[in-house]
């Protein structure tokens, strides 16, 4: 296996954590002790090796947002492939319910251990931090349009092929509904190992 495939494993698999690159947030919070929750299915591609590939849709992920204050959500994520994530978002501009334009700024932190035994297999692991801004537009009740700038580090440690990156991102969404909200979202980072997630799924509150 060539060190860009390695890599590019190995990014597959960062990618499943709390950074994941389709963020599915808006500028807005869901309020002071209330949830939201979504389900979506990703699938990841980008140029590595002097050519591009993609991988099909087949990572599911369950987010849960809370509401610590009325400007302030705590975000949790399990993926199936890198386990339970966190992060924090807070809204600083347009959070009233009628605003059609929005702004929140957001930390991302989380981390996965690969295991090791014996000189091919001692993969390490790595940590990994992300700062997106959170800018949305809301012309309907029913529809709101997400555009998430993002920056994206990855510290890795061990041994074997991990590579350390910092990436700067884009992920732009939409939600339509309401109560239940269809979501499509697309995240591109930008490097010398370009990579971008897509996906699709529900969003949905209890309230």
């Amino acid at each position: 296996m060539t060190k860009q495939l390695f890599f590019f494993g190995i990014l597959i698999l960062s990618l499943s954590s709390c950074y994941t690159f389709t963020h599915y947030q808006t500028g807005k919070t869901v309020g002071k002790g209330k949830t939201d929750y979504a389900v979506t299915v990703n699938g990841l591609g980008g140029s590595f090796a002097g050519g591009f590939g993609t991988l099909p849709p087949f990572k599911p992920e369950f987010q849960m947002s809370y509401g610590i204050t009325d400007d302030l959500d705590a975000i949790f994520k399990y993926s199936a492939l890198a386990g339970l994530h966190g992060g924090l978002k807070y809204s600083f501009f347009g959070n009233d319910f009628d605003s059609k334009f929005a702004a929140a700024v957001g930390a991302n932190f989380g981390g996965l251990f690969l295991g090791g035994g014996g000189d091919d297999f001692d993969l390490g692991g790595f940590f990994n931090f992300s700062i997106p801004l959170h800018l949305s537009y809301h012309p309907s009740e029913s529809f709101a349009f997400g555009f998430s700038p993002n920056f994206t580090s990855v510290s890795a440690y061990g041994g074997g092929e991990l590579e350390s990156f910092s990436r700067f991102g884009l992920a732009p969404h939409i939600e339509v509904g309401k109560r239940v909200r269809f979501v499509l979202g697309v995240n591109a980072l930008f490097g010398t190992v370009s990579i971008y997630e897509y996906g699709l799924g529900v969003k949905w509150n209890p309230r």
